[in-house]
């Protein structure tokens, strides 16, 4: 799944940073232990088999996601510079 275009002119615009993080195995991946050995029992539900973490599986591979990101830049998230709009507004209104 890619990104429009159009996000990223209006990212571009806000000057707000873009990484790509690869997906791959963001949601089989531990984010407390990085082991592989995981199940899933039902779609929202994690559980790691070697450390026996068990979360939501989406707040999982969000993690995940983080934890790429920091290893990729060496930096961690400043939550304060996250910026964040609704999908629904306009182009317009973000400028504002």
């Amino acid at each position: 799944m890619g990104c429009s275009k159009i996000f990223w002119s209006i990212c571009l615009d806000l000057e707000i940073k873009v990484e790509k993080i690869q997906p791959a195995y963001t949601s089989k991946t531990c984010s407390k232990c990085l082991s592989r050995k995981t199940q899933r029992p039902k779609q929202e539900q994690f559980v790691c088999l070697d450390c026996n973490y068990q979360l939501d599986a989406d707040l999982n591979g969000s993690r995940n996601i983080e934890n790429f990101y920091r290893n990729l830049n060496g930096l961690p998230v400043n939550i304060t510079q996250v910026k964040t709009f609704k999908v629904d507004q306009s182009y317009d209104s973000l400028e504002s």
